[in-house]
């Protein structure tokens, strides 16, 4: 049975699966996404700022934004609904999102946060740089307390006589009284025991407010084996991630630098795709820089700050895309079956390019996409019906959110992981298991493992949940590779990445974005059209003669070799060796001018010519080659010689059209 079958199988299965669980499924509502946006958020954030007399920060400073979820919160959220009980009438009056706003201005930094649905202030922190700074002279508490309530107010979060002042406390910080208040503003009873606090956290040092935090304080029962499990593996994901990487890329490295003839032609178009990567990459890193602003301590000098985030960006972006080079080419050396790699076999051959083949491809890639989309679907269905799943705040998606762009950032994000995974996972790590362990299924098995295991760090419980979606989804798109090729499974990741991101963040995009999403969406047909007429306008050879008027010996050897390329494509590897036998055949009557009855005596004169003396180490490498499997007959040399010997021999071609 055809794979495209037995997807279409798979997707019955699955719509049947969907079909007749989701009434039996308990209705979970994810949590609301945030109403206010950065653009308002920023707003909010600088009008306050003018409240409490600070509008020239507002006005000169340098800005970053970034969006955060309260992690605890997620994950108590679902745990709590995963027993049954509801909290939707309360969520969107609850300080669980947020956008963190800073501002650096001179020695000072401030940083505040804006409710992200409310649009409230519920974060406010100044710090002063410098050892000449000062936060203002001591005062006593009934003026500390009054500053505090002003400052409350500011917020329309006057302290009333249902607050409970639950901590009042005073000590010396860096030479100066420091007071801090902490209020209990509302008790939220939960079902089985315990109750989310809002509570009000606020600091005066000198004679200012320093810190303000409007905090909700969650059960730690409901969360912390959780989070546990969770972050027990971070310190472990890095060093899992880098041995993954090592076992690809070295062999590759090495196959490439060893190989490097075979794939010369391949070089320019590879570092076209690199550079398209890096663009990708950096692209990724400018449109998230504010979120990396934000792992710096504030007393970090500002200057430093950008310049090592901006280096993080540029290392990260040239380690993936100098990696990508050597992982494509050594795919392209191991796969035998170069139908499998259509694109990267007509630009080194410089083959016309058939739409029409293309077209399908990428066509297969979308419904490999749906595909994925079903299967990912019915499994989370049946997992949190068996498993309770429980989700935790993701940092990709808050960096969504945060991104100055979050189209822009969601096509990059998908162009560059489809490049670089499917380059990995797919092309590169089937065929190194496939050259060592001679199965398909093997092979698939494999790469689809290592490629789940690096999926581990999703904020998803159990932790194995996500993986193994991404197991299964990496079984199938393993097969795809294998039927359809590479362009299909660079289409499937790219399609399923922009759909399900678009997916988090579709109702806060503007019209335009909107537009822009259905654009990106259909770009791999646009890049098909632009790739076949540039390729074969410009860079495919339409012909095997060069013009009418080359030599006919010429002409003939290229028909030989190109007839031994077909043959190789399709397995036949001693065919293809006679051929290209009876090609060097013809560039020795070429060269000596005229055809010898006697092969002995052909290449004794051969030998004696200066176009021999010139290039003595490729020809005798080439009849070393021809020698070594001509005796016999039966015997035909390995892919790789094969295609070395090719090679040298369309060097000799042109170094004889030269002459």
């Amino acid at each position: 049975m055809k794979l495209y079958w037995k997807l279409i199988i798979v997707s019955i299965i699955c719509i049947a699966f969907l079909t007749i669980l989701l009434p039996f499924q308990t209705p979970k509502e994810p949590l609301p996404l945030p109403r206010i946006t950065r653009s308002e958020a920023l707003k909010i954030s600088s009008n306050f700022l003018g409240k409490i007399h600070l509008a020239e920060v507002a006005a000169k400073s340098l800005i970053y934004i970034t969006y955060e979820e309260d992690s605890a919160f997620d994950t108590f959220y679902y745990t709590y609904i995963n027993m049954g009980y509801t909290l939707n009438d309360v969520i969107e009056i609850l300080p669980v999102k947020r956008w963190l706003i800073r501002y650096f201005y001179d020695n000072m930094v401030v940083t505040i946060g804006v409710d992200g649905f409310s649009g409230k202030i519920v974060f406010f922190k100044l710090f002063l740089r410098g050892d000449d700074v000062s936060y203002g002279e001591n005062i006593g508490f009934i003026e500390a307390y009054s500053k505090a309530s002003d400052f409350l107010s500011y917020i329309d979060l006057k302290p009333r006589g249902s607050w409970k002042l639950i901590v009042n406390g005073s000590k010396i910080e860096d030479g100066v009284k420091t007071y801090t208040f902490v209020w209990m503003v509302n008790e939220w009873p939960l079902a089985l025991k315990g109750s989310l606090e809002e509570k009000i956290f606020l600091k005066v040092k000198g004679s200012n407010v320093v810190f303000y935090k409007y905090n909700l304080t969650i059960p730690p029962e409901y969360y912390r084996k959780i989070f546990l499990e969770m972050y027990s593996l971070k310190p472990f994901l890095p060093i899992l991630s880098t041995i993954v990487f090592i076992l690809l890329l070295v062999p590759s490295i090495i196959l490439f630098l060893r190989r490097y003839s075979s794939v010369k032609p391949l070089l320019k178009p590879t570092l076209l795709l690199m550079l398209i990567l890096a663009i990708a990459f950096l692209a990724e890193g400018a449109l998230t820089l504010d979120s990396l602003i934000f792992e710096f301590p504030e007393d970090y000098p500002t200057n430093l700050i950008l310049f090592e985030s901006l280096i993080t960006i540029v290392l990260n972006a040239a380690t993936y895309s100098l990696a990508f080079i050597p992982a494509l080419l050594a795919a392209f050396l191991l796969e035998k079956d170069k139908k499998r790699l259509y694109i990267l076999t007509s630009i080194a051959r410089r083959m016309p390019v058939d739409s029409s083949i293309l077209l399908k491809k990428v066509t297969l890639g979308y419904f490999t996409a749906a595909v994925a989309l079903l299967i990912s679907t019915s499994f989370f269905m049946v997992a949190e019906m068996l498993f309770k799943v429980v989700y935790s705040s993701f940092s990709l998606i808050n960096q969504l959110y945060a991104s100055q762009s979050s189209i822009g950032y969601i096509f990059v994000l998908s162009l560059s992981a489809a490049l670089l995974e499917e380059t990995l996972f797919r092309a590169l790590s089937i065929n190194l298991f496939l050259s060592n362990f001679k199965r398909e299924s093997i092979a698939v098995f494999c790469s689809s493992l290592i490629w789940s295991l690096l999926h581990l760090g999703y904020p998803i419980y159990p932790l194995w949940v996500k993986s193994f979606q991404i197991f299964l989804v990496g079984i199938i798109v393993g097969y795809v590779y294998l039927e359809w090729g590479f362009e299909t499974v660079l289409t499937y990741h790219y399609v399923f990445n922009l759909f399900t991101l678009s997916l988090s963040t579709y109702t806060l995009f503007s019209d335009m974005e909107k537009y822009i999403f259905f654009m990106l969406l259909f770009l791999p047909f646009v890049v098909v059209f632009a790739l076949t007429k540039i390729h074969n306008k410009f860079f495919a050879k339409t012909s095997l003669f060069l013009d009418k008027s080359e030599d006919p010996y010429i002409g003939a050897i290229r028909e030989h070799l190109h007839g031994a390329k077909r043959l190789m494509d399709e397995g036949k590897f001693l065919s293809a060796f006679t051929l290209m036998r009876e090609a060097f055949k013809l560039l020795m009557y070429k060269v000596i001018g005229g055809s010898i009855r006697e092969e002995k005596e052909a290449w004794k004169r051969f030998t004696e010519t200066p176009f021999y003396k010139e290039h003595t180490l490729t020809i005798d490498l080439v009849k070393a080659t021809l020698n070594k499997y001509e005796i016999g007959g039966f015997f035909a040399p390995p892919r790789n010689e094969l295609e070395e010997l090719l090679l040298e021999l369309e060097k000799l071609i042109e170094e004889i059209r030269k002459t």
